[in-house]
């Protein structure tokens, strides 16, 4: 007697319109996931800020000065560099640790000069991970000589207190 398996190939070789739907199923399925495969996996995000960089933003904008210009998310590897040669090992050892980061604003001049880095410290700031990166931002910044402020994250931000501080960052830099 003829196992189950045997009966079904049978049963399924007797009839060629069942051997020409299946072989078209098994290609439709390799090619659907060939193809879904290949889709890029990425989608727009649906805002570069938060909720409370764009309100602080929002404000910022309000003081700034027709001097100055401000940036959002900038990578910190475009705002300072390792000091010595570009790809020695030890040029890599200290462009690794900033080479993924940013910071969440930067003032800069016309000429687009950075003046001054932005930090808002939301409650992510309060995790031991996030106090590291913040103690290495820190003391990359302030070898480079570019100031990095840090601003708690509050509902909401006035105009008056913004426009202190860019008065306190432009007073400082003598910008």
């Amino acid at each position: 007697m003829a196992s189950v398996d045997d009966q079904l190939r049978d049963w399924f070789l007797s009839d060629p319109l069942l051997v020409i739907a299946g072989t078209i199923g098994i290609i439709l399925v390799v090619v659907a996931g060939l193809w879904l495969s290949l889709r890029p996996r990425y989608v727009a995000v649906p805002c570069l800020l938060s909720d409370g960089e764009r309100r602080f933003s929002e404000s910022l904008e309000r003081a700034v000065p027709a001097k100055l210009r401000l940036l959002c998310k900038v990578r910190v590897a475009d705002l300072v560099a390792p000091r010595m040669r570009e790809n020695s090992v030890g040029w890599m050892k200290t462009f690794g640790p900033i080479v993924g980061k940013h910071v969440d604003f930067v003032f800069v001049d016309q000429g687009y000069r950075p003046v001054c880095a932005v930090e808002l410290d939301d409650r992510s700031h309060l995790g031991w991970a996030r106090k590291r990166r913040d103690r290495l931002l820190d003391r990359v910044f302030r070898t480079a000589k570019l100031p990095l402020l840090h601003v708690k994250v509050v509902r909401r931000y006035d105009v008056p207190a913004s426009q202190q501080m860019i008065e306190q960052v432009t007073a400082v830099l003598a910008v």
